[in-house]
């Protein structure tokens, strides 16, 4: 059975979304400006046994949060061993190689 549930992800809508999944049922989150608190909650539905291997919406989400993760993560380590490399040859990441001035 398929329940909607508007405003389903904050507050009191998040708990009762939480307690209709938990029975079985499929749930249809609308959200207004809540998109990351409605991908949290999916990301909570799996992380607490539920199954959603029917639903491939929520399969997707889960994946593009986890691979966001990953990408964000990748760009701190990747900046870090950039200004590691560059501090340690005592080398600045860039040069200037002309200053353009566009007076008025």
């Amino acid at each position: 059975m398929n329940i909607l549930i508007t405003g389903g992800s904050k507050r009191i809508g998040k708990e009762i979304a939480i307690n209709f999944a938990k029975q079985g049922y499929n749930i249809i989150l609308h959200y207004n400006t809540s998109k990351k608190e409605a991908l949290l909650y999916f990301l909570v539905l799996k992380l607490i046994g539920e199954d959603i291997w029917g639903r491939p919406l929520l399969i997707l989400a889960v994946l593009l949060i986890v691979v966001g993760v990953q990408f964000f993560s990748i760009g701190i380590l990747y900046d870090l061993l950039m200004k590691t490399y560059f501090e340690s040859q005592d080398k600045k990441p860039f040069r200037v190689r002309k200053v353009s001035r566009f007076d008025a």
